[in-house]
């Protein structure tokens, strides 16, 4: 019985000695898996602002025309704006001006003149708008700033990037995300029309963690759309 008992504890010590390291790795990538899904946010976002505008059909201007005095100062927007500004109609408008190069004003030819209500959309990743006054320019001081919102975001174009960074210069984007040596790691970009971009395909001698997770992310249109990234690590 003694005997037995000591092969017993043999046994177990044995295998808890050949176990364990597994254990240990198992932990230690799903600890990276989680350190890179943030890295990939991260290097992915950036500052949003989104607000809307409207004023009273009283005091709007009889031109197409119009000059929203101190518009981008009420935002706090630094200068000069990078803005995608939308109708009520939900459609970009594309001659969209700042007044001057120090002055916080922004002029909106509209493409209706019975247009009074606007969406403003602000973020360092929309092109910088053109200094260019247009004659006939009404301007406008009597305007309510509805619903401000600021935060951060996935960008496709930022996506897009690291996506070229990954096919083009891996071990470089390995340096910059400050990924562990001696790990590899891919991830899939689940767009809102359902197409996958994959990268990355591990070996199938090797034990694959992979995590997925929901995001909002912006367009090129200031569009808010749904996706997923499908992170992994090998």
């Amino acid at each position: 019985m003694i005997v037995s008992f000591v092969v017993f504890i043999t046994f177990v010590v044995f295998l808890y000695s050949v176990v364990k390291p597994v254990i240990n790795v198992g932990e230690d990538k799903t600890a990276t898996l989680s350190y890179i899904q943030m890295r990939i946010i991260e290097n992915i976002s950036s500052n949003f602002t989104s607000a809307t505008v409207i004023w009273s059909a009283d005091v709007n201007p009889k031109t197409e025309c119009v000059q929203l005095v101190n518009f981008l100062g009420f935002l706090e927007l630094s200068l000069p704006p990078r803005v995608i500004v939308k109708n009520e109609k939900n459609k970009i408008e594309k001659e969209v001006y700042l007044f001057d190069e120090v002055v916080p004003d922004l002029e909106i030819n509209r493409d209706d003149k019975e247009h009074r209500f606007f969406r403003v959309y602000s973020s360092p990743e929309f092109n910088v708008i053109e200094t260019l006054p247009l004659p006939k320019c009404e301007e406008l001081t009597s305007y309510t700033i509805g619903s401000v919102t600021t935060g951060g975001y996935v960008f496709e174009n930022k996506m897009y990037q690291m996506i070229n960074g990954y096919r083009t210069g891996y071990e470089k984007l390995k340096t910059a995300l400050n990924i562990p040596p001696g790990t590899e790691f891919g991830f899939d970009f689940v767009q809102n029309n359902g197409t996958i971009i994959s990268l990355g395909e591990p070996p199938q001698t090797v034990s694959v963690h992979a995590s997925e997770i929901p995001i909002q992310y912006i367009d090129e249109n200031a569009n808010l759309l749904s996706g997923f990234i499908n992170a992994k690590v090998w």
